[in-house]
């Protein structure tokens, strides 16, 4: 089978960020499904698809209010912003799709505000949860950096998502420099949310003394514990390397 169908999605570190109107490609959504490599179509995607039911279950959020796709994908971000509301709209006559989000107040819902005027990461990683929530099991996902402009709560929350995920059947390939993504999987693991033996961790690590340029390949394991049985230097030891110096 080709890599590049229906079952594969693809998402760089260089993806959109916040703006009004998005673009249309009723061929990347419908005969695709795919969301673009930038995540250019992920407006379209999200209002054609946003009403329909989840693949896999198991990726419902606790606080969702229905299974669609829509409604997961604001309640996992609401962990992210809180009480966030999105609204994605398709505007074939002007070939482009809007955006908007509003957020719940109490009882009452906040006007509509462009995605220019909120978080920048909440429009960075729309794409991302987009991708893990309409996954179906056998998918194949790539994505770089899913935790960029998010605080570290969310950085953590992509690893929960993502390990949800890939106990569920999609496998993913994810490229991060977060020790708060990595961290979210650890606990993920801890909590048998996902077993250890679902989840592998490469680390590439150049030496600039070799006469070869080339990089060299760690493993690091995680136990079912969540613990990691090594930590190469540079591997997100940055933390305890400054509070050292602190202490």
């Amino acid at each position: 089978m080709s890599l590049f169908n229906s079952s594969f999605q693809y998402l760089s570190a260089d993806r959109l960020g916040p703006q009004s109107h998005h673009q249309l490609s009723e061929f990347h959504i419908r005969d695709l499904k795919s969301l673009g490599h930038h995540g250019e179509f992920a407006v379209h995607f999200i209002a054609v698809n946003g009403a329909k039911e989840l693949e896999i279950e198991a990726l419902k959020h606790p606080q969702a209010l229905a299974t669609t796709l829509l409604a997961n994908i604001e309640a996992w971000m609401s962990d992210i912003t809180p009480g966030l509301r999105i609204k994605a709209v398709a505007q074939p006559q002007f070939n482009s799709a809007s955006l908007s989000y509003s957020f719940n107040q109490g009882k009452e819902t906040t006007e509509e505000f462009k995605p220019q005027n909120v978080g920048f990461g909440l429009s960075y990683v729309l794409p991302v949860v987009t991708s893990i929530l309409s996954a179906a099991k056998g998918d194949l996902l790539i994505i770089e950096n899913p935790e960029s402009h998010l605080h570290p709560a969310g950085q953590s929350l992509m690893g929960k998502l993502c390990a949800i995920a890939a106990t569920s059947g999609v496998q993913l390939m994810v490229e991060s420099h977060s020790d708060h993504f990595l961290n979210g999987i650890r606990v993920a693991v801890k909590r048998q949310i996902v077993d250890a033996s679902c989840v592998k961790v490469f680390f590439l690590q150049r030496d600039v003394h070799n006469s070869i340029h080339a990089s060299e390949v760690m493993y690091p394991k995680i136990d079912e514990h969540g613990r990691m049985d090594c930590w190469p230097d540079g591997f997100f030891d940055q933390w305890d390397k400054e509070l050292d110096q602190l202490l």
